[in-house]
């Protein structure tokens, strides 16, 4: 049997042609290596925008809570509110705030979020509602307190001027009662007329008359009219009489007075009589124990603390 031999050339061939195809081999396992690498990066580049757009809601109902929280912490900060009760109740509210603030907080940085009835967004938007509930009756209790403060105020201002009125009114009438009281007091002084005095020589045998003389006149009378007077008070007065010697000492023997001005006055004679608002006649005398002198004799008249008249004689 003869044996052939290839070229060289023919070997050549041969091995070009299995190169070739091993790098074709190569070639397709690259592609689907390529491929398959592709479908895997255009896969995690979704997944990596829906992250991202997820990161952005979730952040964008983060601020937004928070933002309901500290508008409503505000509208609950700017009650003006004295009751206690009220008080108390925004307190508290106030306090859930803080507490639902830094659950939020929490939640979201640990990656929760999101909506959803059981989800930190669906429960901070239950106790959101909640709380604005709360906060619009706080608001009503509020505004109801603040018109009966209001209405109490007013009826208050008003009470107010009614009392200062009714005392400018008070006080009118008690200056003006005050006048009148006056005038009447005025009015009710008692007024003599009619006034003469003299000095009378009583004898031995009980007989007297008028004299001018020193030496002779041993009793001063004083004789006078108490005019009628409807506004005084009726009733017994005190009638005073006071002789004044000419050097003005009152000639007083019994040691007696009576209150003038502040002061104790001593009288010459004294007389009770009834006074009813009529024309009174009356005569007072005095007899003195020692010599009259001579000059100018005053006799002066007093009833309930007023002097209503006066009088004089001379001796000689």
């Amino acid at each position: 049997m003869e044996t052939q031999f290839e070229s060289p050339e023919s070997q050549q061939e041969k091995s070009n042609k299995g190169l070739m195809i091993a790098l074709v081999a190569l070639l397709v396992l690259l592609l689907g290596a390529s491929g398959y690498l592709g479908y895997e990066f255009v896969g995690n580049a979704k997944v990596i925008k829906e992250q991202k757009e997820k990161i952005v809601v979730v952040t964008k109902e983060r601020d937004e809570a928070l933002k309901e929280l500290e508008d409503l912490k505000k509208q609950f900060e700017d009650l003006k509110v004295q009751n206690a009760d009220l008080m108390s109740q925004r307190d508290d509210a106030l306090k859930r705030i803080a507490e639902l603030e830094a659950k939020l907080r929490s939640a979201y940085a640990s990656g929760g979020g999101g909506g959803g009835g059981g989800t930190p967004r669906g429960k901070v938007k239950q106790e959101l509602e909640k709380l604005r509930k709360e906060y619009n009756e706080m608001l009503a209790q509020v505004d109801k307190l603040r018109a009966e403060n209001a209405s109490l105020k007013d009826s208050k201002y008003r009470t107010e001027q009614e009392l200062s009125k009714t005392k400018q009114q008070y006080e009118q009438l008690a200056a003006t009662c005050k006048t009148l009281q006056e005038k009447v007091d005025l009015a009710s002084i008692l007024k003599v007329a009619e006034i003469k005095s003299f000095a009378s020589e009583v004898k031995k045998n009980g007989k007297e008359k008028v004299s001018d003389k020193a030496s002779k006149a041993n009793k001063v009378e004083c004789c006078f009219k108490i005019l009628e007077n409807l506004v005084a008070e009726p009733g017994d007065k005190e009638v005073f009489l006071v002789v004044k010697n000419p050097s003005g000492k009152v000639l007083a023997e019994g040691g007696g007075t009576f209150e003038y001005m502040g002061s104790q006055m001593g009288y010459s004679a004294k007389k009770m009589i009834y006074y009813s608002n009529k024309n009174v006649d009356l005569c007072m005398e005095f007899s003195p124990k020692s010599k009259l002198d001579k000059g100018t004799y005053k006799c002066e008249i007093y009833i309930d603390g007023f002097m209503l008249g006066t009088s004089t004689f001379n001796l000689k």
